[in-house]
């Protein structure tokens, strides 16, 4: 619980912190030339040295007042631990996307392994000894030597020159990426703000079992996440050409489906994925851990949706979509929670990503003419009848039927779309 709250306080402050300009280098490099590229990575980087050096100074400042005036909290006691996962994640989550703006794909799969592996290493070394605080070390540490090799191997020091730092340049990245700040703050406020609440409201232990009932829907994030990298390139490619609209809509077609029967299962197999993984005071979580991973799915609703916004440079739609969210899931945190617990706590999680992926869905329409709506409705149904019927019937064999079934409706609702990919396959 407690680690998780130091997480949630790091990515509150990243974005707002950074300006958010991690987000921004990717489609200032993507296609561009040799100069342009030197101009924003030499100017970008410079701007956020200098930001982190004044929130350096910022947080002191912060810990000396605490100290002076004993105030003791989860946030004032761990404030360094926060300041260096904020460093150390901006700068991994900065050259991550440099690389994938210069085209390295292979370079960009190869940091997650060497993030894995890493994390890893130092997790089993530092925990041990020193706990939590072990944990988040173990995470600076890994990103700080993943930045070390992304570097080495990509060359980005090549690109790097002080003779390359422009005024117009940081106005153009800045531009871009301010509107991203209220858009990361909101979204924290829809993802993370459940956690300051909990801790109010339950225990560490309310929130270390949320924590966990969140990590395995974590997992269909990654994979997505794998998929939304090769599609964000993918669009800035097609985008405006003959039939793309076509190509949009059937690619959202084969990514829900498949994701959707993905979930389908995971769901199917919660109640065994929480048994392998945690004690049994924690096999509540895999209770909530289904209504989880169906929000998850509508959180790859809103990133695929959002992907259109960065090809036409609008990045005000990410922040709109998201204030929707954030207001709904602030209103919903403090009445759920104190009346439902945990319950609350997932509940307002679900509407809100909801209410993102319906708004982004709206907006995209803008740029893409197309019609989801009754697809997503769907799934969704779909997902939320297993996820329901998951958790009142604790039968396996019955709850498998019901899993078997459901995917089985889903492929003969897209069987022309199912026989195209199994062509594709094949």
């Amino acid at each position: 619980g407690l680690s998780d709250l130091i997480a949630t306080y790091a990515t509150l402050l990243l974005g707002f912190s950074t300006l958010c300009i991690a987000d921004a280098i990717f489609v200032f490099t993507k296609g561009g030339k040799t100069e342009s590229i030197q101009r924003n990575f030499s100017s970008s980087l410079v701007l956020a040295a200098l930001l982190l050096s004044v929130w350096f100074i910022i947080f002191f400042a912060i810990d000396c007042i605490c100290g002076y005036t004993c105030i003791r909290n989860s946030f004032s006691e761990n404030i360094w631990y926060i300041y260096f996962m904020i460093v150390s994640t901006f700068v991994q989550q900065y050259f991550h996307n440099l690389i994938l703006g210069f085209g390295y794909i292979k370079l960009f799969s190869s940091t997650g392994i060497v993030l894995t592996l890493t994390t890893f290493c130092f997790s089993y070394s530092l925990i041990p000894t020193l706990g939590v605080k072990g944990y988040i070390l173990s995470i600076v540490f890994a990103n700080l030597i993943t930045v070390l090799y992304t570097i080495i191997f990509s060359k980005a020091y090549r690109c790097f020159s002080f003779h390359s730092i422009d005024i117009e340049s940081i106005k153009n990245i800045l531009k871009y990426s301010i509107p991203l700040i209220p858009n990361s703050i909101v979204w924290w406020l829809v993802s993370a703000l459940n956690r300051p609440v909990m801790e109010h409201y339950l225990s560490y232990d309310a929130i270390g079992i949320y924590s966990l009932a969140n990590r395995f829907p974590s997992v269909i994030t990654m994979l997505f996440g794998i998929f939304a990298m090769s599609w964000n390139i993918s669009i800035f490619e097609e985008y405006k050409k003959e039939g793309f609209e076509k190509f949009y809509k059937d690619i959202f077609k084969i990514m829900f489906i498949c994701i959707s029967i993905c979930s389908l299962f995971v769901i199917l197999f919660s109640d065994v994925i929480v048994s392998i993984f945690a004690p049994a005071e924690f096999q509540a979580a895999s209770d909530y851990m289904k209504i989880m991973i169906v929000a998850t799915v509508l959180s790859c609703i809103s990133s695929f949706c959002g992907g259109i916004f960065s090809v036409v440079k609008q990045s005000k739609y990410f922040f709109y979509s998201s204030v929707f969210g954030a207001l709904t899931a602030i209103a919903l945190n403090f009445v759920l929670i104190p009346i439902f617990g945990l319950w609350g706590s997932v509940g307002s999680v679900f509407i809100s990503f909801g209410v993102i992926a319906f708004s982004r869905y709206r907006f995209s329409k803008q740029f893409v003419r197309i019609s989801l709506s009754r697809s997503c409705i769907l799934y969704i149904a779909l997902l939320m009848a297993d996820a329901i019927s998951s958790i009142l019937l604790k039968n396996f064999c019955f709850n498998l039927l019901i899993g078997l079934l459901l995917s089985a409706i889903l492929v003969f609702v897209e069987r022309d779309m199912m026989s195209k990919v199994l062509g594709m396959v094949s």
